[in-house]
């Protein structure tokens, strides 16, 4: 009998791999959609529609936050009214229908009017939301093909790693357009990796497990959540700090030497791929060593180096926006923008250990812990967005030191600023877990049986 059962939950976990490997390729496509729009975006305001560099990123903010709230909606929809597959279809024609939009949109040779600012932004805020909206709920669906947590993490490391290089490489290929102002081959891109992904997600439909919605999801969750609320304000300051670091970087490569030919250019706006080495070794790292050999060890080393990495990253961004300055001005040669690899490769790490102590899916087994993961994720990047507006308007209006022309100004000063900061949220973070019993690192890969009462949710005290 005992046989019989585990020939049966081996049969249906590999059922789960191979739908799950048939929502690769869609998902992939969906990523490169959204990636190839948010990459654009800044260039796009600032080179079409002639805004100023620090209030474009601001825009940017608000159009950001604005979409992720959208998606909180979306998964909410999706997971106690609709279902994945139907919130997946829909959010996918509405960014379709947006991103065509925003191909057809362009700048006046004179001062555009409000009317056409306002369908720019429609444009984008339908193509955005969508993009959130499906990656929520692709997330869900993906959940939705297993009984239980997957334990083969190779395979799912190697999924990712193909996953993300592909989207890499697609979404630099998009970039050139932007780097090229040649805004309706990314866009009319965008376009066609969000058709063929919604025909490739379709095309799977008969082999979908469908979860039935769960209305009673949100109203059962206890007291869990609001325990960890103050965990998750600080949190916020990550978000924020993150958002303004990638949107500043750029502004950063923009001033620098970026061919790595004589004739090859890198895209200022695709920087931000430097982090994805150090995001799968650190993965790797956590999977294949914390993992098996420290059972004991809490998450809450995790999330704390979350904190540490973010102060380092940008440490290190001061650094070289110092020597930056200092290039500038005793009129040296152009420097490489490729310095602008390290605070991204230690953003990498810093995503990682952020992945795998908010990333463990609860599968049919938790589903309050599943959605409130999801929802606070979403809800944590829609405040840093605009959480990173008010911090971008404080210093806009008490200091000189950002101004639109960054060669002008003292960008360095404020990557130290945030770096303080982030120490003081570190010590605030302390102060609030100090009394908080943390799982461990296994009990976070799957393995349930190692944090018995965590298993039971008596002590899962952390986002």
């Amino acid at each position: 009998m005992e046989e019989r059962f585990r020939e049966t939950s081996v049969k249906l976990e590999r059922r789960g791999w191979d739908v799950a490997c048939r929502l690769v390729w869609p998902r992939m496509l969906f990523l490169t959609t959204g990636c190839g729009l948010s990459l654009n975006l800044l260039y796009f305001l600032m080179f079409e529609y002639n805004i100023k560099s620090i209030t474009a990123i601001q825009i940017c903010c608000l159009i950001f936050g604005f979409v992720y709230m959208v998606g909180l909606a979306g998964a909410v929809a999706d997971y106690c009214y609709f279902g994945s597959f139907r919130i997946i279809t829909v959010f996918s024609v509405i960014s379709f229908l947006g991103t065509v939009m925003l191909s057809q949109v362009h700048a006046p040779s004179e001062t555009p009017t409000k009317y056409q600012f306002g369908l720019v932004f429609v444009s984008i805020a339908l193509a955005l939301s969508g993009f959130v909206a499906v990656s929520n709920s692709y997330g869900f669906l993906k959940r939705d093909q297993y009984d239980k947590p997957p334990t083969a993490r190779w395979n799912i490391s190697c999924i990712c790693f193909f996953n993300y290089v592909t989207i890499g490489g697609l979404v630099t290929a998009i970039g050139l357009g932007g780097e090229k102002k040649v805004w309706n081959f990314g866009f009319s891109m965008c376009c066609g990796t969000n058709v063929m992904g919604l025909i490739l997600f379709l095309c799977g439909t008969c082999s979908y497990r469908l979860r039935k919605p769960q209305e009673t999801v949100i109203s059962s969750k206890n007291d869990h959540s609001t325990k960890t609320i103050p965990l998750f304000v600080t949190d916020i300051f990550l978000h924020a700090s993150d958002i303004m670091l990638n949107s500043l970087i750029t502004l950063q490569a923009l001033t620098m030497n970026r061919h790595f030919e004589p004739d090859s250019i890198m895209p200022a706006s695709c920087f931000g791929f430097f982090s994805l080495p150090t995001i799968f070794l650190s993965l790797a790292i956590i999977d294949f060593l914390i993992v098996p050999k420290c059972k004991k060890l809490s998450i809450s080393w995790g999330i704390g180096l979350t904190h540490v990495l973010t102060i380092l990253t940008l440490i290190a961004s001061a650094v070289i926006e110092s020597r930056r300055l200092n290039h500038l001005t005793n009129n040296l040669s152009s420097m490489s923008a490729f310095w602008l690899m390290i605070p991204e490769a230690i953003l990498g790490f810093k995503f990682g250990f952020y992945f795998r102590r908010n990333g463990r899916m609860y599968c049919r087994e938790r589903p309050v812990e599943e959605i409130t993961t999801v929802l606070m994720r979403t809800f944590l990047l829609g405040m840093g967005c605009f959480v990173s507006i008010l911090i971008i308007q404080i210093f806009l209006q008490f200091t000189h030191w950002l101004p639109h022309n960054i060669n002008d100004g003292r960008l360095d000063y404020v990557f130290w600023t945030l770096a303080a900061i982030g120490c003081l949220n570190f010590a605030l973070h302390l102060i609030i877990t100090n009394n908080f019993e943390f799982p461990t690192f296994r009990f976070y890969a799957g393995h349930d049986d190692d944090n018995d009462e965590a298993a039971h949710g008596s002590n899962l005290q952390v986002a």
